[in-house]
């Protein structure tokens, strides 16, 4: 959470985050060290949260100086988390980046009805929080650049965040057809299955890496990197994977690396793995690719053996 969000907004979601889960109240001291600001920073932060957050969401309480969130019985933390970066102006700018509007700071400024003069001091703590991950913010149009890899991982990371309050927010390509389509042939191709989250995380990920085809940002991939990912995906036996689906919604066929990064980009989701097959077949890959993790792998398989049956006949 820390890498797609600035510090002031990561700050308030640590405090949303211990008042949820807490048993009884906070004392405002206690709470103001664990978050590391001063009490006029957690008063500060009280007072945004309580202005941003409707009340019929959650709303911050103050008895005696300790604090206690009172939340909806239908809101999770996940939720909450999505709402307090859906409205964000880092959310918003993201987006309209993302969608390459092409605005100018006036433009944006005028559009999301924010000062200027705001608007400067949130672009300054945006630019230092993407600097952190590699990313520079261009002003002049808004936009996000970068090695095109941490661009999409940043924008994949962002929409998961936000999407069980934002939905889905990218409306080139859709959920269900051609993303969840091709991705039950890939759990039908691997012997694997996705949970309803972790698809949703995926499917989001494989929508990102079109749009950002489709408006003409490729990968470019270092020859010894190309040749790893080469290994993955023949090792995994994927060479006949079929991505018709997503290459007529995209209306291009998709190189060879951007095939090989729909596959890696899998494993930013959790999967399962449906057989002992597919289980031995990751445990050879893991030492003939990554040894360092071999010991471990084998000691919880080792563990879990007795535990495990087949969920696909």
């Amino acid at each position: 959470m820390k890498n797609i969000i600035p510090a002031s907004e990561y700050r308030r979601l640590k405090l949303l985050n211990l008042l949820f889960f807490a048993e009884s109240p906070i004392p405002k001291k206690e709470a103001a060290n664990f978050v590391e600001c001063s009490i006029n920073t957690l008063n500060a932060d009280i007072e945004t949260l309580n202005t941003t957050i409707p009340d019929d969401i959650a709303h911050v309480d103050e008895i005696d100086r300790k604090l206690t969130l009172r939340a909806a019985t239908r809101i999770n933390f996940d939720y909450l988390t999505a709402f307090m970066i859906s409205t964000s102006h880092l959310f918003q700018l993201a987006l309209s980046a993302f969608n390459e509007e092409n605005q100018t700071i006036s433009e944006w400024a005028e559009k999301n009805f924010v000062s200027r003069s705001t608007f400067y001091v949130k672009l300054a703590e945006v630019d230092t929080f993407l600097s952190r991950n590699g990313l520079i913010l261009n002003t002049t149009p808004l936009e996000i650049q970068g090695n095109e890899i941490n661009v999409r991982v940043f924008y994949y990371h962002l929409f998961s965040k936000c999407y069980p309050y934002s939905g889905w927010v990218i409306d080139d390509f859709g959920l269900e057809t051609p993303i969840n389509t091709f991705i039950q042939k890939f759990e039908k191709s691997l012997n694997i299955f996705f949970s309803l989250s972790a698809r949703t995380e995926y499917a989001i990920a494989i929508a990102v890496t079109l749009k950002r085809i489709k408006q003409g940002h490729p990968i470019r991939v270092s020859d010894e990197n190309m040749q790893f990912w080469h290994d993955v995906y023949t090792y995994h036996n994927v060479t006949e994977m079929d991505f018709s689906d997503l290459e007529d919604a995209l209306g291009e066929p998709l190189s060879q690396e951007e095939r090989y990064l729909l596959i890696i980009i899998s494993a930013l989701s959790y999967f399962t793995y449906v057989n002992h097959e597919q289980m031995t077949l990751r445990l050879s890959y893991t030492e003939k690719y990554q040894r360092i993790r071999l010991h471990l792998v084998e000691e919880l398989l080792t563990i879990l053996d007795e535990r495990i049956s087949d969920t696909l006949v």
